[in-house]
């Protein structure tokens, strides 16, 4: 059994509709409501959010309140409900949240069965349960307990056995719900960081991308980013990020930030020396005169080179990234030359010639933002270039009028009020 406890969560209707939506498209089913007035089945979304916003308004102060557990177990194990409703309630016990109110979702919809515990860390008398350290100090123990309790498949050793397997293996695509989530994104991130050259983030998910894998920094202000965290994430067929983050402290090797940072110093070397080949073939692609991004990228094919483009959710590209399966190296389309940007490459295929220092609508350009999130609706990193982006399009919005707005703002047109004059004092 594999066990996770990850940093809990602000927002609990985030978190219950999370489990809620797999229900309902079959992907989970209800276990149990421990602690509840009703059973699992008998409350709605609704009460079930409720219940936990009552109690968490008796702790105001704290605000990250709403843990969400996962218990994974091996494929081989075929355990029935009320053994899993039995290791649930073993295992909240074990680690003090026994007398907690807590859900418990029973998700089907990857390769390995596995549980999702949803609960709060307020306690009745509004006292706040402490998490420092859980993991290694309360919940290791626990589980290891658990599983000799219930004769299940040990957890230990297995990551270590990960490690050595993936680094020398060609990494495969993850089929999102056909394999073992985290032993599968484990073997990607590991074979990518220790075979592929990259020197930023951005360069590294165009290589995991080709895997259904993103690295993730978190949004520019949020809590992973000024702790200088990292997730990774499967993606679907779409691009789009399915299941739990994984931290990358929880991956073997641990590819964390500061690691890929030793690697971005040790791959620069490595990078330049491939730089001239790379950029002799693109230029070789740009003299075939292809007359949009689909054709260039059906050239560059060619040439074993494939094309990365960075775009929003409206369609719009803002960064490319060339990948060479050859030497196996990632280089922004900038580093290769101005000429070779997402900027100048729209400006080619546009007709209209880029003017030094220009910008195209002051729309965003060049490498995928630092954040490399998701939670933006229109800064979504999708990896993928839509055909109908044609000449067309780039040309309504290149030559949409800009809206003017004449009036004067209040403060510019206001009349200054005068100051009443206070009586002197004695």
């Amino acid at each position: 059994m594999v066990d996770r406890f990850p940093t809990p969560r602000r927002n609990v209707w985030k978190v219950v509709f999370y489990n809620e939506n797999k229900v309902k498209k079959g992907e989970a089913s209800y276990l149990c409501a421990v602690n509840f007035r009703k059973e699992i089945s008998e409350l709605t979304p609704e009460e079930k959010i409720d219940f936990f916003r009552q109690r968490n308004l008796l702790n105001p102060a704290c605000k990250a309140n709403t843990p969400h557990i996962i218990l994974s177990f091996d494929p081989s194990e075929k355990l029935s409900k009320e053994t899993l409703i039995a290791i649930a309630t073993a295992y909240m016990d074990g680690i003090g949240f026994g007398d907690q109110p807590y859900l418990v979702y029973n998700h089907s919809d990857t390769h390995h069965p596995h549980l999702h515990i949803v609960t709060t860390l307020i306690r009745v008398d509004g006292t706040r349960i402490p998490t420092h350290k859980i993991g290694e100090k309360i919940c290791e123990p626990v589980r290891l307990k658990i599983e000799e309790q219930f004769g299940l498949v040990k957890a230990k050793g297995r990551r270590n056995k990960v490690e050595i397997a993936s680094a020398q293996v060609k990494p495969k695509k993850i089929k999102y719900g056909d394999v073992e989530t985290y032993r599968s994104l484990a073997e990607v991130v590991q074979a990518v960081t220790s075979q592929y050259i990259f020197t930023t983030v951005g360069e590294l998910n165009a290589i995991l991308k080709q895997f259904n894998v993103f690295a993730e920094t978190g949004k520019k202000g949020s809590k992973t980013a000024e702790n200088r965290g990292l997730y990774y994430r499967v993606l679907d067929a779409e691009g789009k990020p399915k299941g739990v983050p994984i931290k990358a402290s929880d991956l073997p090797g641990k590819p964390t930030l500061k690691f890929l940072e030793s690697k971005f110093e040790q791959n620069r070397q490595r990078k330049e020396s491939n730089l001239k080949s790379i950029r002799t073939r693109v230029e070789w692609a740009l003299r075939q005169g292809p007359k949009n991004v689909k054709e260039f990228m059906e050239v560059l094919a060619k040439e074993d080179i494939k094309a990365v483009l960075w775009q929003n959710e409206s369609g719009w590209a803002y960064g490319i990234t060339f990948l060479d399966l050859k030497t196996k190296t990632a280089v922004n389309g900038r580093d290769l030359g101005r000429d070779m940007g997402i900027k100048a490459l729209q400006a080619q295929w546009s007709g209209i010639p880029l003017s030094p220092g220009a910008t195209l609508r002051n729309r965003p350009v060049g490498d995928p933002p630092a954040d490399h999130s998701f939670g933006s609706p229109t800064g979504q990193a999708t990896g993928h270039y839509s055909s109908d982006m044609g000449l067309a399009k780039l040309l309504e919005l290149l030559l949409q009028p800009i809206p003017q707005d004449d009036r004067i703002p209040y403060e510019l047109s206001a009349k200054k009020k005068k100051k009443k004059r206070k009586p002197p004092t004695f």
